[in-house]
C-alpha cells in the first residue's frame, strides 16, 4: 500500500521519527534452518555459583550456542 510520498519526503519522515526516539531501531528475523541450524533446544543447566564464570566463558566460546539466559528461583 502506498503512502502517496516520493522517497525523499518518506525518508525525511522516517528520519524524524528516529530522531524523536519513536523508532528505536530495526530488527531482522532469520530462518535458522536456512542457516544450517536444524534444531533449536532449550536446556536447563544447574551449576554452583563458583563455576558460573567458567560456564559463561565456555558458552561464549561455543560457535553453535546463539543465546543463553539465566534464571533464578525454584521450579
Amino acid at each position: 500500500a502506498g503512502v502517496g510520498l516520493s522517497k525523499t519526503p518518506c525518508w525525511k519522515r522516517v528520519k524524524a521519527l528516529e530522531d524523536a526516539g519513536i523508532i528505536r531501531g530495526y530488527s531482522t528475523r532469520v530462518d535458522p534452518a536456512k542457516l544450517g541450524f536444524g534444531i533449536e533446544a532449550f536446556i536447563q543447566v544447574s551449576i554452583d555459583f563458583e563455576l558460573s564464570e567458567a560456564f559463561e566463558a565456555a558458552v561464549q566460546a561455543h560457535p553453535l550456542i546463539r543465546r543463553c539466559h539465566a534464571t533464578t528461583g525454584e521450579a
